[in-house]
């Protein structure tokens, strides 16, 4: 999942290489998720701060949105996850059972409209606020 996420957290784009990480589940295991590499992403922090808490506390409605987050009923392979780039989200991928991402959506995978999708979707400033910068280094 590293390499996939290019060693980044896949929420605000920083780099996790010596800072703390972990490999997060878009559907809980609670909830019916389980390790496949479609369910897992990487971001920053863990159960106390970062990321992490962040989407695990499901606060922010534009995480489902982004596909970090998934409903029971969801799988995984065919909710595509909105990647973190340069200028803020930025490109909308689909994992594989493989563990890789692909830009091209899978048969019976959602729809995803970019021009109503990016409407509303949180700035690289208001993403900093909830991910610290001092948590967010230079992409590898």
């Amino acid at each position: 999942m590293l390499e996939r996420d290019s060693w980044a957290c896949v929420c605000c784009g920083g780099s996790v290489t010596g800072q703390p990480y972990t490999l997060q589940y878009r559907k809980p295991r609670s909830q019916g998720g389980d390790n496949s590499p479609a369910n897992l992403i990487t971001v920053l922090g863990d159960r106390y701060g970062g990321c992490h808490l962040r989407i695990n506390s499901r606060v922010d409605p534009w995480d489902e949105a982004r596909g970090l987050t998934l409903s029971p009923h969801q799988d995984p392979l065919l909710v595509p996850v909105t990647l973190f780039g340069e200028g803020g989200p930025g490109v909308t991928v689909w994992p594989t059972a493989d563990g890789r991402w692909v830009t091209e959506a899978p048969a019976g995978a959602a729809r995803v409209s970019v021009a109503g999708y990016r409407e509303g979707m949180p700035s690289t400033a208001q993403i900093y606020k909830i991910c610290p910068p001092d948590l967010i280094s230079a992409r590898i």
